[in-house]
């Protein structure tokens, strides 16, 4: 993402200082903070600033006071788009604690409305747990809250809200005593498992209080058992609270090793995003904690920085410390390079270094489309997302999706290895239904459906991602902006274990996607439910003693003297739920209700399935299906 995102503070330093006086202009644009007109802030919270109602295209200044003293503004500090809005985004550090008053002024003599809001001034009621903002917690453990800094003998209403679901608040819980405190101590029991957050809320003339976040489960987090069975690979990313890759931060060995010290003991490997600003100290720490690592060079449209990139991860190959070097990431999916330019970049590499491998992470389709990439490639990295932010499929047939994806690229390539290079599923973001919705629940299910599928097809992989990275929820306004992009780690960004992460870890884990559907047993499909003829409704089946992961169904309706495929020629195939249950439209086309015959095959995900247009069914199709079923209507 190119758009650069400033502070507040910054602005302001370098602002242009000038006294306000006169007659006030007319008010005209509307400006919020955090989509209010004013709050209360702690240092290191989020901050949004929006504009509305202002002409296209109009640059402005940004004005504001702080503490009550002169007014000073910062000439041309942005330019509403051609809706006439505008938005920016960061977080409060130390330097902004204060009272403050802010307004937009434009050429044209209008103004914003003011907005005022307070940073760390008065001090914030402050909620901590067992003497911390947040933890992991075991059932059994004891606890304690305690309130500081509230207003003195007010009552308040406890809120929470529990794996990420909608809030609920108690009124009227307690209130403090006469110096603004509150506690309350008890015991975790099982019916408080999960991921919690919790705040206080105080009448409307004061601030809520901060916010706790903590994780109640039946597992240690660190190590997680003492049996854990280590991931093949996980996608690592140092940055945490409000560091920002886009303000090109250098993140130091200690926070490195400190980060990599939290999943060193459930990995073989790690895969790595780019090699400066600290980044390149990355492998030789992994290293040194026994992981070995696909060094990401990190290559966009800039390139003064691939340069830079380049030549830290051709130097870190050269010190042994690159197992793999991947050399740009998903570069020709974003547009930031062409084929070509990649290959000259994996012909530099390739001359410094000739004994390591090299690849490229790209989606299947991109790799499809640029051959010549992938033949240059000593093994494919492939990123597969088939939920949220991806393919858009329900959890129930999320990784059905995913084998067939992965059984295509291979198809294509079946010289190549594959490389599960990504895959995740998001446990937060916007919702989309609740079988398709960014949950914990979900990502959770993925995940240990995932591991279980690739242990028993012994298939190499790195899973997206290790922590929580919240920069990434500050860029609303980009073109790649996902809200769930922020919320596909394993591990939350404090390094809490995420609730029912821990089920991929066990040497046997429950994976229905990855079981045979009413375990071993003769591979056979039924109807459920056949469409009498004339009516349009869906054919309706389920599978038994077949892996649902694995296989799909094809199914075919004879009509007009000649077979043809449903539901559509581009989508042949029906995925296959956990439960071993399908459902395919046969009637998208004309007389397709007046069918005679259908006919449904289980074939397996790398077969690819010879099309029908209305003549005879290839001979291919039965001969490698693992079980069919037909019905005359």
């Amino acid at each position: 993402m190119s758009h650069h995102y400033k502070s507040i503070v910054l602005a302001l330093l370098l602002a242009t200082y000038a006294n306000l006086f006169g007659a006030p202009p007319v008010i005209k644009e509307t400006l919020t903070i955090n989509n209010k007109l004013g709050a209360n802030f702690q240092i290191g919270d989020t901050w949004g600033l929006a504009l509305t109602g202002a002409d296209a295209d109009t640059p402005f200044s940004i004005c504001a006071n702080i503490n009550g003293a002169a007014g000073f503004c910062t000439p041309n500090f942005g330019t509403t788009d051609a809706n006439g809005q505008w938005q920016d985004f960061g977080y409060f550090d130390s330097s902004a604690a204060g009272q403050w008053s802010e307004w937009l002024e434009f050429p044209s003599g209008t103004i914003s409305n003011r907005i005022s809001f307070t940073v760390g001034t008065p001090p914030i009621p402050r909620l901590t747990l067992n003497s911390a903002t947040g933890g992991n917690f075991t059932t059994g453990q004891s606890w304690n809250l305690t309130l500081t800094n509230g207003p003195p003998n007010a009552p308040f209403t406890i809120c929470s809200s529990i794996d990420l679901n909608a809030q609920s608040c108690t009124p009227n819980f307690g209130a403090t005593d006469t110096n603004g405190s509150w506690q309350l101590s008890g015991v975790f029991d099982v019916s408080t498992y999960g991921g919690r957050v919790e705040w206080l809320e105080f009448p409307s003339s004061v601030a809520t209080s901060s916010l706790i976040s903590f994780t109640v489960g039946t597992f240690p987090t660190s190590p997680l058992t003492s049996t854990a069975v280590p991931l093949y690979g996980i996608a690592f990313r140092p940055y945490v609270a409000d560091q920002d890759p886009n303000d090109n931060v250098t993140i130091t060995e200690t926070q490195i090793r400190e980060r990599l010290s939290l999943i060193a003991p459930f990995t073989s490997w790690i895969l790595t995003y780019g090699s400066t600003h600290g980044l390149e100290k990355i492998p030789e720490i992994a290293h040194s904690l026994g992981l070995r690592v696909a060094v990401g060079i990190w290559l966009n449209n800039d390139p003064a920085a691939n340069e830079e990139e380049m030549g830290n991860g051709i130097a870190i190959a050269q010190q042994g410390y690159a197992d793999v070097l991947v050399v740009g990431n998903e570069a020709l999916l974003r547009g930031d390079l062409t084929a070509g330019q990649l290959l000259g970049y994996f012909t530099q590499v390739r001359q410094l270094v000739p004994g390591v491998k090299i690849t490229t992470g790209e989606i299947p389709w991109t790799l499809i489309q640029n051959p010549q990439v992938a033949e240059a490639c000593d093994v494919l990295f492939a990123h597969y997302y088939p939920g949220p932010g991806g393919d858009g499929v329900d959890i129930d047939h999320a990784l059905s999706q995913f084998v067939m994806d992965d059984a295509y690229l291979r198809n294509q390539y079946p010289g190549k290895e594959v490389v599960i290079g990504e895959t995740g599923w998001p446990s937060n973001g916007v919702s989309i239904g609740a079988p398709t919705d960014p949950s914990p629940t979900n990502a959770a299910f993925y995940f240990q459906n995932f591991v279980a599928w690739a242990r028993q097809s012994n298939r190499k992989y790195f899973y997206f991602e290790a922590f929580d990275e919240l920069w990434k929820g500050i860029y609303p306004d980009s073109l790649y902006f996902i809200p769930q992009e922020s919320h596909f780690g394993i591990w939350n960004e404090n390094g809490t274990l995420k609730p029912g992460m821990s089920n991929a870890f066990l040497s046997t884990i429950p994976a229905p996607c990855a079981e045979a559907v009413g375990g071993p047993g003769t591979p056979a499909v039924q109807f459920t439910s056949v469409p009498p003829k004339g009516s349009s409704d869906s054919l309706v089946g389920n599978v038994s003693h077949i892996v649902p992961a694995d296989n799909y169904v094809a199914a075919f309706i004879h009509v007009e003297g000649g077979w043809w495929t449903k539901p559509y020629w581009s989508s042949p195939e029906t995925l296959i739920g956990c439960d071993g249950t399908w459902t395919t439209d046969i009637t998208t086309g004309g007389d397709d209700p007046q069918a005679d015959q259908i006919i449904a095959f289980v074939l397996p995900a790398n077969f690819q399935v010879p099309l029908a247009y209305g003549g005879a069914l290839d001979a291919s199709i039965p001969s490698n299906a693992i079980a069919q079923i037909s019905v005359t209507r």
